[in-house]
């Protein structure tokens, strides 16, 4: 899973150069003072974005029918 989240970052990043994920969304709302110093659109391609996540197993053996 990560390393087809990590291609898929790159792949937006550098093949198709859009953020559809939103992550200059989050940077305007959270750090608005960061925002208006930067071009997102020449640092987009350029940022080091980190994956990270976190399961939660609910039961185990158990199926739906």
């Amino acid at each position: 899973m990560n390393k087809r989240s990590e291609t898929l970052i790159d792949r937006l990043q550098h093949d198709f150069k859009v953020d559809t994920i939103g992550y200059g969304g989050l940077i305007k709302a959270f750090y608005p003072k960061i925002w208006k110093q930067i071009d997102w659109l020449q640092e987009y391609p350029q940022a080091d974005i980190q994956i990270t996540y976190e399961y939660h197993l609910r039961n185990i053996g158990m199926v739906n029918q």
